[in-house]
């Protein structure tokens, strides 16, 4: 089981192992609203310096500490040896990135910069569903019809563009662009304004790594206390 730092408030640190060293892996900032709080996941590795607290003080007013360092079920670096922490593929930390930026985005809150990830790696969700509609400048499609209505626009010399409409919002029909792709011969969708890559649900890698699972079952902007981020 993987450690888990936190201070009182939502932010957690996760603590395990990988397979590859790599510098940074990191998704969109993402508000609600106005609010210039910011939600966003990054995952850390041996091929970057970085340094975490684990222990004493983690915010003082006046003087006085508020806030302390603490660890889910006491499990901290101190007394967990190395060995026992979950040892995880490169590829679950892209995961758990992309995962992110589809709960943040399904929960209505807005990219703040889109930014390319530090490893390079195209943010990619698997959330186009047969139920979708995609709406361009003159048409409106299913998603079975999208590879037919892209062939007949690459026939005519143009782009085929729709609204982020099938998100639940935007009007704006240039701002997702619909694409093929060849290596998992099927239709995408490219949002320019998140960087997000929108691939069919049924395309979607089998393995889905557990700790993923419990992300979106303690997905943070559910309901109850956490409304108010």
């Amino acid at each position: 089981m993987a450690s888990c730092r936190h201070a009182g408030e939502v932010k957690e640190a996760w603590f395990a192992r990988t397979e590859e060293p790599f510098r940074r892996i990191y998704s969109c900032k993402w508000c609600r609203g106005d609010s210039k709080d910011a939600h966003r996941v990054e995952c850390f590795s041996s091929r970057g310096t970085r340094q975490f607290g684990i222990d004493g003080p983690h915010t003082r007013k006046n003087g006085v500490v508020i806030h302390t360092y603490s660890f889910a079920g006491g499990a901290s670096p101190a007394n967990t040896p190395q060995g026992l922490l979950p040892v995880l593929p490169k590829a679950a930390f892209v995961a758990a990135r992309d995962l992110f930026d589809e709960i943040a985005a399904a929960a209505g809150l807005t990219a703040v910069k889109a930014e390319k990830q530090g490893n390079e790696t195209a943010r990619v969700v698997y959330d186009l569903t047969d139920d979708m509609v995609f709406e361009s400048s003159d048409d409106t499609y299913r998603l079975s019809e999208l590879e037919d209505a892209l062939c007949a626009a690459q026939h005519e010399g143009r782009e085929l563009r729709v609204t982020s409409s099938f998100l639940g919002h935007g009007t704006n029909a240039t701002k997702c662009i619909v694409g093929y792709a060849r290596r998992s011969r099927c239709i995408y969708i490219h949002d320019f304004e998140t960087e997000l890559t929108h691939m069919p649900a049924n395309r979607a890698p089998r393995a889905r790594f557990e700790f993923l699972r419990q992300l979106q079952e303690q997905n943070p902007f559910k309901g109850g206390d956490n409304d108010r981020f």
